[in-house]
């Protein structure tokens, strides 16, 4: 402290320096945080980062099969444009044979048998039901590049289907719902 007496300056050092230290001694104490409060942020962090994470996944997997239905449609088009004057016998026909499903698989096209004759079950549900399509089957294998005769064994549930002559063009564990 600085004191003014007899028109001479005197300085205290004793209690400047008292005075200097507590100030010191209190920023000392409160600059950092606990290792205890450092693991509590991580620990926060790491848990909105799997939430993130996982919600991320499920928007890209729905962005997928949102694209591959979209491509499904247009190559139905693509078919049913190009039949209207030549018999369609495969996606060679119109140029798509090397077009690729979002998961890197080929697309899928079974051609109806003529009227008359028995059809193939192709993605039918069961052996009573009727089939899925009357004009031609297309599909894409899924995530994971399987498939079955069936839309109801495990390895069809991934599988983008077109069904009922085009009426249903999404996940085939969602036919039917």
């Amino acid at each position: 402290m600085i004191f003014f007496r007899d028109g001479k300056v005197e300085i205290n050092h004793g209690k400047f320096n008292l005075e200097l230290n507590r100030f010191v001694r209190t920023f000392q104490c409160n600059r950092g945080f606990t290792l205890i409060e450092l693991l509590v942020v991580a620990v926060i962090l790491g848990i909105l980062s799997a939430m993130a994470l996982s919600a991320f996944s499920t928007f890209r997997e729905k962005a997928k099969v949102a694209r591959c239905s979209e491509e499904l449609r247009t190559l139905e088009r693509e078919i049913i444009a190009y039949s209207t004057d030549k018999v369609f016998t495969g996606l060679a026909d119109i140029g798509r044979q090397d077009l690729k499903d979002p998961w890197g698989n080929n697309y899928v096209y079974v051609a109806a048998p003529p009227a008359g004759t028995p059809q193939p079950r192709y993605y039918s549900t069961d052996a009573e039901t009727p089939p899925l399509n009357s004009d031609f089957y297309l599909y894409s294998k899924g995530a994971d590049g399987r498939t079955a005769d069936r839309i109801t064994d495990p390895d069809s549930e991934d599988d983008v289907i077109r069904a009922n002559d085009g009426a249903f063009c999404t996940i085939a564990a969602k036919y039917g719902l």
